[in-house]
């Protein structure tokens, strides 16, 4: 699923955009292949940073794997809109909202409830 080029630029700042520590580690681990990473790894990082309140390197995390190639699935849409949501990032929560249900994923409640939530707390009731 080619989704990371529809994600490229929602609103960040000039520290939000370089690539976290983690995240450029797992690009260099995935790449040298010194370990096999899965969604499970990726998936795990991203809840890490959405418990953290740090939308924009969950979402970092989110685009590498479309960089390597590596499948998304319900549970790295959901952690990623949550992510994105519990900071009032609701566009951004609402253009992975709208890829997930784009693809052959099925929305699942969390996801769906993520979505509302986001926009909610953006004040965006009509996109609700």
């Amino acid at each position: 699923m080619q989704l990371a080029t529809s994600l490229d630029n929602p609103a960040r700042s000039e520290n939000e955009s370089r690539p976290s520590t983690v995240t450029k580690d797992l690009l260099h681990r995935h790449e040298r292949n010194k370990f096999k990473l899965d969604h499970y790894h990726y998936n795990g990082v991203i809840d890490r940073y959405a418990k953290a309140c740090t939308w924009s390197k969950a979402l970092q995390v989110f685009r590498v794997m479309a960089h390597v190639k590596m499948e998304y699935d319900t549970i790295s849409f959901n952690t990623t809109v949550a992510a994105c949501g519990k900071v009032c990032q609701w566009d951004t929560s609402s253009q992975l909202f709208n890829a997930m249900t784009r693809s052959t994923l099925k929305a699942d409640t969390i996801i769906v409830n993520a979505a509302i939530s986001a926009s909610e707390k953006g004040n965006e009731w009509e996109k609700a």
